[in-house]
């Protein structure tokens, strides 16, 4: 009797400790998907393929990336290099002229 009791209390620990270490795996890849994806993307490509199955990625992925705007908002402002390289566009410079894709 005294064994199965310390089996038992064993087995429970076990699985405690299994538990804290998926509660912390899982806030860790969490954060790591929203961090810019060079850097989610860097995590990644260290990973094997198995511990994708022991996550909801798909969930995870959506929830941490959805961001803020709305239907109906107006998109962020932002700048990029033209093609010529020489100068930027910036979506603020557009808007009201046309609509922009």
């Amino acid at each position: 009797m005294k064994k199965t009791r310390t089996l038992l209390r064993w087995i429970a620990r076990l699985f405690g400790v299994l538990a804290l270490l998926y509660a912390g795996f899982f806030a860790f890849m969490y954060w790591q998907m929203t961090r810019p994806p060079a850097e989610f993307g860097a995590v990644m490509s260290r990973l094997a393929f198995p511990t994708f199955v022991l996550l909801p990625f798909e969930p995870m992925w959506f929830r941490a990336r959805a961001g803020a705007l709305q239907v109906g908002d107006l998109a962020p402002d932002f700048r990029l290099p033209a093609l010529d390289g020489k100068s930027t566009v910036s979506l603020s410079a557009e808007r009201g002229a046309r609509p922009v894709v």
